[in-house]
């Protein structure tokens, strides 16, 4: 996650102020009110890297009301970009917006934030994506990403910002009818890390998980699972829970394009586990979905009806309520 940058930078000032007038002598402890803020961000950012998404809310909440309390106009600013970026995670969108626009008012209003900004316009694109409105995604996503040459690769160096962009947007191409798009950004994004991949398992994950969903796009389901298999590898190094359910689950599904289905339903069983630590409503859901589908091919229409009762339970009722989803939907 995101911390403020004007932290550092204040603190070095202060530092060679104080130096300056003390002789050399060791600068005072840093200001209290700025060890807390740091400490909020720092434990609400372990705990969105952990898929702790309740603690991450709440570390952030209390860290923006630090910042509010000296009026750092950075702080307020990143403490509302990653509360909208969690909740993205969970699927509160309306949450997203309200946050994504508290931190636009602040860029809008202040000098020095740019970079502050065009994270924003990245957590409007995810938005979108996730409302289905890829077109309005895409035209987002343009604003941030770099020129391409002929050959696919980026005109000049990417910044992070761009690389970030630029994996969204070849995860929007695969996710869309146009088979060409698809291959085209993926080959852009191959071009850009290509001899420089990031360090990132997260990163890492996410670029042989979008080569699978590729591969699966293409028929090419064998070849997919061994891209699979490479993003689970680098997703469980990174302890990431959404992206080892997201790879289960994709997964899955190129066990059933080969005909494994009894396979495939225990593969989703994993990926409803992580889900449900998760309290992912959505993805929860959308892994349910898949194994009722499978249990009519399988012949269970007993468990597709449970199924469809936890899911509409899930839909409308409070995650707290869902601990009896396992046991009760998944036969010993």
């Amino acid at each position: 996650m995101n911390k403020p940058r004007s932290i550092p930078s204040l603190a070095l000032l202060l530092t060679l102020a104080l130096l300056t007038a003390c002789g050399g002598k060791a600068p005072p402890p840093k200001p209290e009110v700025l060890s807390q803020a740091d400490y909020y961000l720092s434990r609400g950012s372990q705990a969105y890297a952990n898929g702790d998404w309740v603690t991450a809310t709440e570390m952030f909440q209390k860290g923006l009301a630090v910042y509010r309390s000296i009026d750092l106009p950075e702080g307020m600013a990143m403490a509302n970009l990653n509360l909208a970026q969690t909740s993205i995670m969970v699927g509160n969108l309306t949450a997203a917006e309200r946050h994504l626009d508290l931190a636009q008012v602040t860029v809008a209003r202040e000098k020095g934030l740019e970079e502050v900004g065009q994270r924003i316009v990245l957590g409007r694109a995810a938005v979108a994506a996730r409302q289905g409105d890829a077109e309005q995604a895409q035209t987002l996503l343009a604003t941030l990403l770099p020129n391409f040459k002929e050959d696919g690769r980026p005109e000049g160096g990417l910044k992070p910002i761009q690389l970030s962009a630029l994996f969204d947007r070849t995860s929007l191409a695969v996710d869309g009818d146009d088979i060409d798009q698809a291959q085209l950004w993926m080959t852009r994004l191959n071009k850009a890390v290509d001899g420089d991949k990031p360090d990132d398992p997260r990163l890492l994950g996410r670029f042989d998980l979008l080569h699978g969903r590729l591969h699966l796009k293409q028929g090419e389901a064998e070849t997919a699972l061994a891209d699979f298999a490479l993003a689970l590898e680098h997703y469980r190094g990174g302890l990431y829970r959404p992206g080892i359910a997201a790879t289960l689950t994709e997964w899955s599904d190129a066990e059933v394009v080969l005909d494994r289905w009894q396979q495939a339903r225990e593969t989703l069983i994993r990926a409803l586990r992580v889900r449900l630590w998760l309290l992912d409503r959505a993805g929860t859901i959308a892994v349910l979905e898949r194994i009722a589908k499978i249990d009519t091919h399988l012949g269970h229409p007993e468990h597709v009806q449970e199924i469809q009762n936890w899911i509409e339970a899930i839909r409308n009722g409070d995650p707290a309520q869902w601990g009896p989803l396992r046991p009760e939907v998944i036969p010993p």
